[in-house]
C-alpha cells in the first residue's frame, strides 16, 4: 500500500474534472456495461437504469445518485484524451495492461462491500472525500479472475478490526496491491475519483502459455480418452518436450499489446503530414501508447497500435534514433542508403502512430 498526499498544487485534480465528467454523461447511447449505477446496499442491474435499446437511461442512473448509488464509468481511458494518455502512460510504465474506471458517490456513498481486487489499484482523488479502510489480506497474489465481493471465507476481513483507515482529499493517490480486502465510503459530500486498473503479468501466465505451446504440438494427447472398461490403446506415448527458453519479454510484450486499445491521434492528419515529409523536417516519437521493437534474428518488428511492422537490418540504427524520444531531422536519420528512404522510414513511423511533429 503506498498513499501520497496531494502536493501543495493539487496538480492531480486536473487530471479529470466534473466538467470533463458532464461531458462523457453526453455522449448518446452509452452502453449499460460502460455507464451504471451500483450500491453496496442494494442488488443494482440493467433493468434498473437501461432503455429499451439496451443504452443506459443517464437520466435515470442519475436518479439512482440521488438515491445513494455510485455512478460509475467504465474504462473511461477510451472516451477522454487525457485519461487515455494517463492509462497509457502506466502500460508503458509497469508493461502491464490497464485501464480507467470514473466513480462518482453521493454523500456517505459506498458502491461494494468489503472486497478484495485480482488487479492492482492506483485511486486518485480529484472531488470531495474518500475513506478507504485496508483489511489484513487474506489472499495471496489472486490472478486475475480471483476477485471477492463478500463471498465464503472473507467474512472474517469483513468484520475484522481495521488495521488502516485512510481518507483521500482532492489531489491524493492510493495504491492498493491486489489481494488486499478494503472497504471505501465517500464523506459528508459528493465525491469524484478515478481507479487505474492494473494486470500484472504473473509467472501463471507465462506458465499458461507454456502449456498453450505444448499442448498444441503434434503428440498422442491429441487422441481421444476411451470409454471406461475399453482397452488401452497399446501404441506408445510420443513425448511432449516443452518450449526451449522462454522469452519472457516477448511473451510479456504479446500479452499487453493484445489488450490495449488502438487509437492513432489525429489519423487523417497524420498520413497527410507523412506525403510531405522533407529531410529537413523535425519529428519525435509519440510515446503516448506502449510499442516495443522486436530484435528477433535477422529482422526487426515494431509492435504496438494494432501492427507488426517489419524493417531491414540496416534500419536498427535508424529505428533506435526515431524511437529514442529525442527529437530529430529526417535527413539525420543514420544507417539508410538516401534520404528517400529516411523519408520512407519516418512516414512510416508518423502514418502508424509512432512519430509526431516535434514541438
Amino acid at each position: 500500500m503506498l498513499h501520497a498526499p496531494a502536493g501543495p498544487d493539487a496538480a492531480r485534480t486536473g487530471l479529470f474534472t466534473m466538467a470533463d465528467f458532464d461531458a462523457l454523461l453526453s455522449r448518446p447511447a452509452l452502453p449499460a456495461n460502460t455507464l451504471f449505477a451500483i450500491d453496496a446496499r442494494r442488488k443494482l442491474g440493467p433493468a434498473d437504469y437501461s432503455l429499451a435499446n439496451g443504452a443506459t437511461d443517464v437520466l435515470r442512473v442519475l436518479d439512482l445518485f440521488d438515491e445513494g448509488a455510485t455512478v460509475v464509468f467504465r474504462e473511461a481511458d477510451r472516451h477522454h484524451p487525457g485519461l487515455w494518455r494517463l492509462t497509457r502512460a502506466f502500460e508503458r510504465a509497469l508493461e502491464a495492461p490497464a485501464f480507467a474506471n470514473i466513480y462518482y458517490a453521493p454523500a456517505q456513498g459506498q458502491s461494494f462491500p468489503a472486497h478484495y481486487d485480482a488487479l492492482d489499484v492506483f485511486a486518485v482523488q480529484l472531488l470531495g472525500h474518500k475513506t478507504w479502510t485496508l483489511y489484513p489480506r487474506i489472499a495471496a497474489r489472486p490472478l486475475r479472475h480471483e476477485h471477492c465481493y463478500g463471498e465464503a471465507g472473507f467474512a472474517a476481513a469483513d468484520a475484522a478490526e481495521p488495521p488502516q483507515a485512510i481518507t483521500l482529499g482532492p489531489g491524493d493517490l492510493l495504491y492498493v496491491p491486489r489481494g488486499v480486502p478494503h472497504l471505501v465510503a465517500a464523506g459528508s459530500e459528493p465525491s469524484l475519483h478515478i481507479s487505474i486498473s492494473v494486470t500484472p503479468f504473473t509467472r501463471h501466465d507465462l506458465l499458461r502459455s507454456q502449456l498453450d505451446a505444448l499442448a498444441a504440438q503434434a503428440g498422442d494427447h491429441r487422441l481421444p480418452i476411451p470409454p471406461a472398461g475399453a482397452a488401452a490403446d497399446p501404441t506408445p506415448a510420443t513425448p511432449l518436450t516443452l518450449p526451449a527458453g522462454a522469452d519472457l519479454a516477448r511473451l510479456r510484450h504479446t500479452a499487453l499489446l493484445a489488450q490495449v486499445p488502438v487509437a492513432i491521434d489525429q489519423p487523417l492528419h497524420a498520413r497527410a503530414a507523412a506525403r510531405t515529409l522533407t529531410p529537413a523536417s523535425r519529428l519525435i516519437a509519440d510515446r503516448t501508447a506502449p510499442w516495443f521493437l522486436d530484435r528477433a534474428g535477422d529482422h526487426l518488428r515494431l509492435l504496438g497500435n494494432g501492427r507488426a511492422l517489419g524493417f531491414a537490418p540496416q534500419a536498427a540504427a535508424a529505428l533506435d534514433l526515431a524511437l529514442s524520444g529525442t527529437a530529430f531531422r529526417v535527413g539525420d536519420l543514420p544507417g539508410l542508403d538516401d534520404d528517400e528512404a529516411r523519408r520512407d522510414l519516418a512516414g512510416t513511423l508518423m502514418a502508424n502512430g509512432f512519430a509526431k511533429t516535434a514541438p
